[in-house]
C-alpha cells in the first residue's frame, strides 16, 4: 500500500495527466520509475514536493529513499562511489554545470553542431544534458541522446547526421575546403571527471582544432572540412558510420588524476 500511495502522490504532486500514464499500470516504485518516458521522469523529479511525499507517513518516508536509490543511486565507478541516474538498465552522468546555468544560452554547454554551405546557422544542433557512462570503463556512448534536445534547425544528409540529432562531442562541416565551421563543446565541470581522449580531424579536405580547459574538464572543438569532422580519435578509428551513428567512443578520466 505504501507503494501504490507514494505512486499516487507523486503522480498527482506532479500533475502528471491521465492520459500521459494510460499504459503504465506499476504500482511498484522501481517498476513505476523504469516505465516513465524521459521527458515525464524529468517532471517527477523536478516538480515533486518530495517533503510533502515524506511526510504522508512513516512507510512513505522510508519509501522517499527508495525513489532516491531507484532515481540517483550512488554508482561504484572503479573504486570510487559517483550518484548516477539509473534508467532502463543504464546509467546517465548529469551535465551539472548546465543545470548550474538555467538562464545561459544553451548552445554555450555540452553541445554539437553542424554546419553546410550557404547556411548561416547550424543546420543540425544537440544539447546534451545527461550522457550514458559506463561506470566499469569510464567511457561515454557518445550516440545515446535520450536526455538531450535537437533542433529547431532542419536536418541535412550533407551533415552525415542521424536523422534526429548530432552525436555528443562531435562537428561536422560540408562547407568549404579546411573549414572549420562545425562547433562542439564538452562541459564536464561540477562532476569529478574530465577528458582523457585525444582527438583528431578527417574527411575530404578537413580541419579543425581543439583546446581544453579547466583540467580538461572542458573542451572546446572545432573541424570540418568539404566535407570533414572532428571526434575523438575512438570514434574516428571506428570509421565514418559508426561516427555518425555513436558509440563507446569518449573517455573519461578522474578529473583529480
Amino acid at each position: 500500500m505504501a507503494k501504490r500511495h507514494l505512486v499516487e502522490k507523486i503522480r498527482d504532486t506532479a500533475g502528471l495527466r491521465a492520459r500521459e500514464l494510460d499504459e503504465l499500470e506499476c504500482s511498484d516504485a522501481e517498476c513505476f520509475f523504469g516505465e516513465l518516458p524521459p521527458e515525464l521522469l524529468m517532471r517527477v523529479i523536478e516538480e515533486t514536493d518530495w517533503g510533502s511525499v515524506c511526510a504522508l507517513s512513516l512507510a512513505s518516508c522510508s519509501m522517499y529513499a527508495l525513489v532516491k536509490s531507484v532515481l540517483r543511486p550512488m554508482v561504484q565507478c572503479m573504486d570510487r562511489e559517483v550518484p548516477l541516474l539509473r534508467w532502463r538498465g543504464a546509467y546517465y552522468l548529469e551535465l551539472k554545470h548546465y543545470e548550474t546555468y538555467p538562464t545561459a544560452e544553451p548552445l554555450h554547454f555540452n553541445y554539437s553542431q553542424c554546419r553546410k554551405t550557404g547556411v548561416n546557422r547550424p543546420v543540425a544542433s544537440t544539447v546534451y544534458c545527461k550522457v550514458r557512462i559506463d561506470p566499469d570503463t569510464l567511457l561515454v556512448h557518445t550516440g545515446d541522446a535520450t536526455f538531450a534536445r535537437s533542433g529547431p534547425y532542419g536536418w541535412a544528409q550533407s551533415c552525415g547526421a542521424n536523422e534526429n540529432f548530432m552525436t555528443y562531442a562531435r562537428t561536422y562541416a560540408c562547407d568549404r575546403r579546411h573549414s572549420k565551421a562545425g562547433r562542439a563543446n564538452v562541459d564536464l565541470r561540477g562532476t569529478p571527471f574530465a577528458i582523457k581522449s585525444d582527438f583528431h580531424h578527417s574527411g575530404c579536405a578537413s580541419a579543425g582544432e581543439w583546446a581544453f580547459s579547466n583540467k580538461r574538464q572542458v573542451l572546446e572543438l572545432k573541424g570540418g572540412g568539404h566535407c570533414g569532422w572532428a571526434c575523438s580519435e575512438l570514434a574516428d578509428a571506428n570509421g565514418e558510420g559508426a561516427m555518425k551513428e555513436g558509440g563507446w567512443h569518449l573517455q573519461l578520466q578522474w578529473a583529480d588524476e
